[in-house]
């Protein structure tokens, strides 16, 4: 429509020539036109197919014995907080014992699911990076499920509290090796503007694995004050 509508001023002016306009002095001005169609849909299936295989499923386990002790659910201290809730659901845990029961004596220690996250693979030597939040316990156990649903042990190698983001690797077992891990590609968020697309792959409500979302950069260089039920506060900068 473009061209037909440029060829059709010419015709009508009589200074159209083979692309080129001509003022009334005779100058020649040259007009490109540049188009550049983009189909968005297959852009996002691609980055999801090939970013899905570096997405790993994070399951935390601690003791049941831990978990009265501490005298709250993991499932409370989270659920009380909206910006932890986003990010952190766990598992529904059994009913604590009231404190005035005695424990039972001689319990053999028990490994219960109490919550889960996702991580991504930045190494090929079993490198994954996650949210601080999501693997904050010291007495926690974590196992780190691959795409392909092989499980490894794993613990934390650095823990960030002001970027809320933590380096875990993976742990080999009985002569176990290392599968060929895909890293990501990472990117420089300086470079972010508020409105760019983007796409959210991860482990949703510590049960679905691998569920993929699209949105937009809301805002960049955020501060959030959050909590949990058990009173911990933290600042976090440069969101």
């Amino acid at each position: 429509l473009s061209i037909a509508a440029g060829f059709l001023g010419g015709a009508l002016s009589g200074r159209f020539q083979g692309g080129i306009a001509q003022t009334s002095d005779g100058e020649k001005i040259v007009q490109p036109v540049e188009m550049k169609l983009v189909d968005e849909k297959s852009e996002i299936i691609d980055a999801i197919e090939k970013d899905s295989p570096s997405v790993v499923r994070i399951v935390i386990s601690q003791e049941l014995k831990m978990i009265r002790q501490q005298g709250i659910s993991p499932f409370d201290m989270f659920q009380n907080d909206p910006f932890f809730r986003n990010f952190f659901q766990p598992f529904n845990t059994q009913p604590q014992k009231p404190p005035s029961e005695p424990e039972p004596k001689n319990e053999p220690p028990k490994k219960q699911k109490v919550g889960g996250g996702s991580g991504f693979i930045i190494s090929k030597e079993g490198l994954v990076l996650t949210n601080r939040h999501v693997v904050s316990s010291d007495d926690a156990d974590y196992t780190v499920i691959l795409h392909d649903g092989a499980e490894f042990k794993a613990e934390v190698v650095s823990r960030d509290v002001f970027n809320d983001i933590a380096v875990m690797k993976l742990v080999l077992e009985n002569g176990a090796k290392l599968p060929d891990l895909k890293p990501v590609s990472l990117g420089s968020s300086s470079n972010l503007k508020i409105g760019q697309t983007v796409i959210a792959i991860g482990n949703a409500l510590a049960e679905f694995q691998n569920s993929a979302t699209r949105g937009i950069v809301s805002a960049v260089g955020r501060q959030i004050f959050a909590s949990d039920g058990t009173g911990r506060s933290e600042n976090l900068s440069g969101l």
